[in-house]
C-alpha cells in the first residue's frame, strides 16, 4: 500500500442547508477536475471520522481516504494505491470495537477488466496503515466488484460480485480480524451492491439490489446458506439521467440486532419517478414491513430520490440520508436527510443537507454514506457544485437533537439524585443539585469534559454518586 500525499483540510463553505447542518466542508482536494464519487464512512466515539471515497485526480481512478479527529470540522486527506494493479474503486470502511479501522477496496486492471479485493487497517486513527492484503487470490481471469465488509469482534465477512467467472455473488469470511479467509461459496445471482449484516446469535445476512430487493440467511456465521429469496419487488420507471440510476440499498439493524432495516429507491410511488422507501424484519428476514415512503416530496411529484443511506445510533434512532432533485429538473441534485424514532414506522420533515443543488451531468457512483452517534448526525457524498462534470467529496453534520437522552441509574443508595436548573440557561442562572456532595461534571456537544459554559450551545451536565448517575442537556445561549 503507497499513501500518496496528505493535505490538511480547514473549514469553509456556504450556508444555506437546513438547520441544524453546518455549512458544507470540502473533504477531498483535488486540485483538477478529477471524479470523486462513491462515499463511505464510520465514526469512533462521535469526534473520530472517517470517509473514503473514488478518485480519479490521477487520471485513472484509485480510492481516497481522509480523517478527522473533530467531528469532521477539519479533515486530513491521503490519496490510497494498491500498487498490484493499476486502478483501485470501490471503497468500504468499518470500524471495530477498539477504533481501528479496516478499509477494503477492488484494485483492477481496467484493459482486461480483472482484479482483486484487498484490505488494509490501521490502529491509529488512518495516521498509519498496515500492509495490504490480497483476499481474493488466484482469480486473475474475473474482476472481483463492489466488496462490502462487516466486522463483529475477530470474524470478518466479505460479499462481491464475481464478474468474468461465475458471474455469482460470493462470501467468505475469516476468525481471526482477517489475517486467514475461507474458501468463496455462492450465495446469489442476480443484481448486484451486496451487504452483510450480523443479526442474534449466529444469524447472518446477505442484502443486495436488482430490480428487487434479494436476500440470503445463514444460521451459523457463513458456514451454510439457507437459500436466496426476492422480499420486496420494486417496480422501475425512472426517466433517463445523465447519471448514472441503480437500485443499491443500504442494510441497517437495531443495536440489539432483533431488527434489521432496508433502504432502497424505486418507482412503486409512480411511474416516472424514484422515491426512498423503507422496510424492516423483526423475525430475523423471515417476514418484511409494507414499504414505506421517506421523503416527503408530495404524491405525484416526479423528481427523484436516490441511493439511500442509513445509520442508527445508540438510542436506536434511525437516520437517512440520499441524493435528491426536489426543486429543479432531475439535472440538479442536493442531499437531503431524514429520521425515524420508533423503528421506522413514521418519517419527520426532511431537511437540506447541502449547501446548493448542483447541476449534474457525469458518473457519480452507486452509493453514498452517512453515521449516527451520541452526539452527531454526519454525511459524505459527492456534489458537482464545482462543475457539472466535476463531482467532489463534501460532509456536514448537525447535533443528534434525538439521540440526546436525559439518562438516570439508581444504584444500592437510597436517596434520590437531583439535578435542576432553567433551560435555556444564561450566566444568571443557577444550577443546583442533591447530595451536596455529588461529583458534579459538565461535557461540550463533542463530549470533552470542560470547567465552565465558556460558549453558547449545547453541554451535558452529569451528576454521579456511588453506581448513581443523571445525566441532562443543557443549552447554554448568554
Amino acid at each position: 500500500m503507497r499513501i500518496f500525499f496528505l493535505i490538511l483540510i480547514s473549514s469553509v463553505g456556504l450556508s444555506f442547508a437546513n438547520p441544524p447542518w453546518i455549512s458544507n466542508i470540502k473533504v477531498s482536494q483535488d486540485p483538477g477536475t478529477g471524479n470523486q464519487n462513491e462515499t463511505t464512512m464510520a465514526i469512533y466515539q462521535d469526534t473520530l471520522v472517517c470517509g473514503g471515497w473514488n478518485d480519479s485526480r490521477q487520471g485513472v481512478y484509485h480510492v481516497g481516504f481522509a480523517r478527522s479527529t473533530n467531528g469532521g470540522l477539519t479533515w486530513a486527506e491521503t490519496l490510497m494505491i494498491e500498487p498490484t494493479y493499476p486502478s483501485d474503486c470501490d471503497p468500504c470502511i468499518v470500524v471495530n470495537d477498539s477504533g481501528h479501522i479496516c478499509y477494503v477496496w477492488l484494485s483492477y486492471n481496467t484493459s482486461y477488466y480483472t482484479g482483486d479485493i484487498y484490505l488494509t487497517k490501521s490502529r491509529d486513527w488512518g495516521r498509519t496503515w498496515g500492509p495490504s492484503l490480497c483476499l481474493t487470490p488466484g482469480t486473475p481471469n474475473t474482476l472481483d466488484d463492489k466488496p462490502w465488509v462487516a466486522v463483529d469482534g475477530n470474524y470478518m465477512f466479505l460479499t462481491w460480485y464475481d464478474y468474468g467467472g461465475t458471474n455469482q455473488l460470493r462470501f467468505k469470511r475469516s476468525t481471526d480480524y482477517g489475517q486467514t479467509w475461507s474458501s468463496a461459496v455462492t450465495i446469489g445471482s442476480g443484481g448486484n451492491g451486496t451487504w452483510p449484516i450480523r443479526g442474534t446469535g449466529q444469524n447472518l445476512f446477505v442484502g443486495w439490489g436488482y430490480q428487487d430487493i434479494r436476500f440470503n440467511r445463514s444460521t451459523n456465521l457463513g458456514q451454510n446458506w439457507l437459500g436466496q429469496q426476492t422480499i420486496i419487488s420494486c417496480p422501475w420507471s425512472p426517466p433517463s439521467t445523465p447519471y448514472r440510476l441503480n437500485n443499491i440499498p443500504a442494510w441497517a439493524t437495531s443495536n440489539d440486532c432483533t431488527k434489521i432495516y432496508v433502504v432502497f429507491a424505486d418507482s412503486r410511488w409512480g411511474s416516472g419517478q424514484v422515491d426512498v422507501s423503507f422496510s424492516r424484519s423483526t423475525d430475523q428476514g423471515v417476514t418484511w414491513s409494507t414499504p414505506v415512503k421517506i421523503n416527503d416530496t408530495p404524491s405525484g411529484d416526479t423528481t427523484l430520490q436516490f441511493y439511500p443511506a442509513i445509520a442508527v445510533d445508540p438510542n436506536d434512532n434511525i437516520h437517512v440520508v440520499w441524493h435528491d432533485t426536489r426543486g429543479r429538473s432531475r439535472y440538479y441534485i442536493g442531499q437531503y436527510y431524514a429520521y425515524s424514532t420508533n423503528y421506522g414506522v413514521t418519517w419527520s420533515a426532511n431537511q437540506r443537507v447541502s449547501d446548493t443543488v448542483a447541476y449534474t451531468s457525469t458518473f457519480i457512483g452507486d452509493y453514498t454514506a452517512c453515521t449516527a452517534g451520541n452526539l452527531y448526525i454526519s454525511a459524505l457524498w459527492c456534489d458537482c457544485r464545482n462543475g457539472s462534470t466535476n463531482p467532489d467529496i463534501y460532509f456536514s453534520r448537525c447535533l443528534n437533537q434525538i439521540g440526546i437522552q436525559e439518562t438516570y441509574k439508581r444504584g444500592t443508595f437510597e436517596r434520590e439524585l437531583k439535578l435542576n436548573f432553567p433551560n435555556p440557561f444564561t450566566r444568571n442562572s443557577k444550577l443546583t443539585y442533591f447530595p451536596s456532595d455529588a461529583e458534579l461534571l459538565i461535557y461540550n456537544a463533542e463530549g470533552r469534559k470542560v470547567k465552565e459554559f465558556s460558549e453558547p450551545g449545547v453541554y451535558f451536565i452529569k451528576i454521579k454518586k456511588g453506581k448513581q448517575e443523571a445525566i441532562k442537556k443543557l443549552v447554554f445561549i448568554n
